[in-house]
């Protein structure tokens, strides 16, 4: 956005790049929300480069406009809304490190709906059809981390079964992804409020993909907002 007018040339200049055989082009876009925009704006006591009165909020909404023709292009994109500098920067080795023989990067995340899908997601799947632990009083107070969640959860036959179904899919798609110049595959999990059932099924899903091999990590981005 400090470019200003020159900022419209990064377009041709992408697709001289895509043209030349000797270059391997990779378009990163980070992300985060206009909550933590703002707080970092404020924190760093600069103005937003299109909104010079002040008002940050006003400048975060034009360059989203601005943008638009970024992420559409863009190979990886990144929600650093929760990331601290160091999160980041392991993730940004992640995306750009030599792939191994052992293939593509899986990260499996959860989320609450109330707060958001992951912008960052590339599969999103929903366990709200799942009971829900919250109107266990006994189980209320406590995350799919602990014992007395997850075998609450997974006491359902239809868990497991989704449990299998999500990772036929992971495994079908997965070299695919690769194939495409994906070097991640970012696998979001979501409940009402991002605590309980997604936080097990992601837990179950993220220990099937580490005995079967892959290369995984885990996060939970509002089980501590809760």
């Amino acid at each position: 956005m400090r470019m200003g007018e020159m900022f419209d040339d990064i377009y041709p200049t992408i697709n001289c790049l895509k043209e030349m055989r000797d270059i391997e082009l990779s378009v990163l876009y980070l992300d985060a929300s206009d909550e933590i925009l703002v707080r970092r704006y404020k924190e760093t006591r600069r103005n937003h480069p299109l909104s010079p009165d002040g008002n940050i909020t006003a400048g975060i909404t034009k360059e989203r406009a601005k943008l638009k023709g970024i992420i559409d292009i863009a190979n990886q994109i990144v929600d650093t809304t929760t990331y601290s500098p160091q999160k980041l920067g392991e993730t940004i080795d992640r995306l750009f490190c030599e792939i191994d023989e052992q293939g593509i990067m899986i990260v499996v995340t959860t989320f609450g709906y109330k707060r958001g899908i992951p912008i960052d997601a590339d599969m999103v799947f929903d366990m709200r059809f799942l009971p829900n632990p919250y109107y266990q009083e006994e189980l209320r107070e406590h995350t799919g981390r602990e014992k007395g969640v997850r075998e609450f959860v997974l006491s359902f036959p239809r868990a497991r079964i989704f449990l299998d179904k999500i990772n036929e899919l992971v495994n079908y798609v997965s070299p695919y992804y690769l194939e495409q110049d994906k070097k991640q595959l970012v696998i979001a999990i979501g409940c009402t409020g991002g605590v309980h059932r997604s936080v097990v099924m992601a837990e179950e899903l993220y220990s099937i993909l580490k005995e079967q091999g892959h290369r995984v990590t885990i996060e939970h981005r509002d089980i501590k907002l809760n």
